[in-house]
């Protein structure tokens, strides 16, 4: 039996094939690096493991973009502040989010042209769902489409 036989594998595998035909994602079988110069997006929320992973899946997967995630709670100020400079925006899950990365690095957004963003899922979120809960993830997907086109 190999690795692909086992049950755990395929069901993980259908849901997969599942979450990418419901969100529209192309599927690909071949190595599919960012085109030269994609935009680079930092996805922050309290730990970095379920909202600000959710939103970065779509991010490189639907949208192409080149996406990273970071916790306010389990990264230090070193390293927020080395992603902050890589990205060219950044986006949080939650408004008092917003009000702390300004107040860690407020040099930062003095003359920024509008490349922080809220993608406001709210804390209880971090809870009770995982990052690839479809539901959590059409949600992220309408709130990025009106971010990159102004509508859903």
């Amino acid at each position: 039996m190999n690795a692909h036989d086992d049950p755990d594998f395929l069901t993980h595998k259908n849901e997969w094939l599942r979450i990418f035909q419901e969100l529209n994602i192309p599927q690909s079988t071949d190595f599919n690096p960012n085109p030269p110069g994609a935009e680079r997006i930092l996805v922050i929320c309290r730990g970095g493991n379920t909202r600000s992973v959710a939103v970065a899946m779509l991010l490189k997967y639907k949208y192409m973009k080149n996406a990273l995630t970071a916790s306010l709670e389990k990264n230090d100020k070193f390293t927020l502040e080395m992603l902050l400079r890589w990205s060219n925006r950044v986006i949080v899950t939650e408004i008092h989010h917003e009000k702390i990365i300004v107040g860690m690095f407020p040099h930062r957004w003095l003359y920024s042209n509008n490349n922080l963003h809220l993608i406001d899922l709210g804390e209880h979120r971090r809870l009770i769902t995982h990052p690839y809960d479809l539901t959590l993830l059409k949600e992220i997907d309408l709130k990025l489409q009106e971010l990159f086109n102004g509508k859903p």
